[in-house]
């Protein structure tokens, strides 16, 4: 499932935070998020595995997610849960990690 209807745009070697309000019933082992455009982006490295036990209440996760090299012009934003559990999404920030320095913030 894409979550985005209007394509993100993706700053070369940049890492991107995504902030997600969700919860899950059942397992739910398989999700994951992704940055997804060009064929050839489709890439494993932009795969961010929910590893965390997603409950019946509604609550934050963020993580970090890099966008690549060469990001496509455009690329979109995708969940993607192949597990036999439900997730439910009810809000996601997407922003840019700048650096300081020479060292690269992480939230």
């Amino acid at each position: 499932m894409s979550l985005a209807q209007h394509p993100v745009k993706l700053e070369p070697g940049a890492d991107h935070v995504i902030a997600i309000e969700l919860r899950g019933e059942g397992d739910t082992s398989q999700f994951y998020a992704d940055f997804y455009g060009a064929p050839a982006y489709d890439a494993a490295a932009q795969d961010y595995a929910i590893s965390e036990r997603l409950g019946p209440e509604f609550r934050w996760l963020r993580f970090v997610i890099p966008a690549g090299p060469q990001p496509p012009p455009a690329a979109w934003f995708r969940l993607v849960n192949p597990s036999p559990g439900t997730v439910s999404i009810r809000s996601v920030k997407i922003s840019r990690l700048d650096t300081m320095g020479d060292g690269l913030l992480r939230p």
